[in-house]
């Protein structure tokens, strides 16, 4: 197998993972529990946009009682999560169609698949009860009255999206790494003698040993 037929092969094994990436983006990666049960999920667009969805009794009390949703504060920087996808498929394409060099593309591959690495740990670690006590705090500076602290009611878990991302980016790393460096090992090996070379060569030498033993 060539080296730029071994680089395509691991192109089109990339790009199916980044299509799953784009779509895990926008399926719920974490659930807000509160004293245990289940309240909200956010997907990753609604960790970066500061949304987060309410389970259907929370929604129609909130609606009962007049209140407006404000959600939680925005974390841009899981926009990653929707970028990096994309970038996959772009560097994908382009080692496919033989317009980037193997070398650089799986090198752009396993940076890239880092990045998401670090995006998904982001995402295994978030926590709104720092930011719960922040907005409790805000709400009690007009009364002057402090409010009993419910962020310790407050937890977070790690949906099964997360740790799919995580390991579709973990092998899409390992694959760019493989990009770059086995196309490069093939191309520094030397070719393997003919096995047609070989017996001509060592017929030659018979030929030359009976002519002397004949002399």
């Amino acid at each position: 197998m060539s080296a730029s037929l071994l680089s395509r092969l691991f192109a089109a094994l990339c790009s199916p993972m980044a299509v799953v990436l784009l779509i895990l983006f926008f399926i719920p990666w974490v659930d807000l529990n509160c004293s245990g049960r289940p309240v909200g999920s956010a997907s990753g667009f609604q960790l970066a946009t500061g949304g987060m969805t309410l389970r259907q009794e929370l929604q129609e009390q909130n609606q009962d009682e007049g209140k407006k949703d404000e959600g939680p504060e925005a974390r841009p920087w899981f926009l990653l999560g929707l970028f990096v996808p994309l970038a996959l498929l772009a560097v994908c394409g382009l080692i496919f169609l033989g317009r980037l060099p193997s070398i650089s593309g799986g090198t752009l591959l396993a940076l890239l698949a880092l990045v998401g690495v670090i995006v998904m740990i982001l995402a295994a670690n978030v926590d709104y009860r720092e930011e719960m006590r922040r907005d409790s705090a805000e709400r009690d500076k007009p009364s002057g009255i402090d409010s009993p602290d419910l962020s310790g009611m407050i937890s977070t878990t790690t949906r099964g999206a997360v740790w799919g991302c995580l390991t579709l980016y973990v092998v899409t790393g390992l694959l760019g790494v493989a990009c770059a460096a086995l196309p490069r090992a093939m191309e520094h090996t030397p070719p393997e003698p003919r096995r047609e070379a070989l017996y001509g060569e060592q017929h030659g030498r018979m030929a030359k040993g009976n002519t002397r033993n004949v002399k």
